[in-house]
């Protein structure tokens, strides 16, 4: 019996390689020609490492290792994006987007690769002038602050 470690080896080495990547393009294309809509936004997850502990996320309870999205990983989910014509992007999810260091350079290569609208979803927390600034000049196109409470009483509680 094959151990779960050499299994998911043997995954990422075939899922990472310009074959499989040539052969998922003529499987999305064969899926666009027969009728089927294409996606007109992509939501991606940077990170599902947060700072912060709201009471409403279920983060906690996922199972899933916790890390940054590769560059790497990134530059192909934007070459695949441009190549379907996908025109929105969101940065969400489970984690704090602002953890991950490249967060700017992800958005400049997203803009880069025809990505027209892109959203930041962000807690905030690891928000200053420095990297509003760069955000702004990233492209970003908006830039939505949650919260987990809006008073100091009600964050209390949580």
């Amino acid at each position: 019996m094959m151990s779960t470690m050499i299994k998911k080896t043997i995954r990422e080495s075939i899922v990472n390689s310009s074959v499989y990547d040539v052969w998922y393009m003529r499987k999305i294309k064969k899926v666009i020609a027969s009728g089927m809509d294409v996606p007109d936004i992509v939501r991606i997850e940077p990170t599902n490492i947060c700072n912060a502990h709201c009471a409403m996320c279920p983060r906690e309870k996922l199972i899933r290792p916790h890390g940054i999205m590769s560059q790497e990983l990134f530059e192909k989910i934007a070459r695949e994006c441009r190549q379907l014509s996908i025109a929105k992007m969101l940065f969400s999810g489970f984690g704090e987007p602002l953890i991950d260091k490249n967060i700017v350079s992800k958005i400049k290569l997203a803009r880069e690769n025809g990505i027209k609208e892109i959203t930041l979803f962000t807690n905030a927390s690891l928000l200053d002038e420095r990297i509003a600034s760069d955000l702004v000049r990233s492209g970003v196109s908006a830039v939505i602050i949650r919260l987990d409470a809006t008073t100091t009483e009600d964050f209390a509680k949580a």
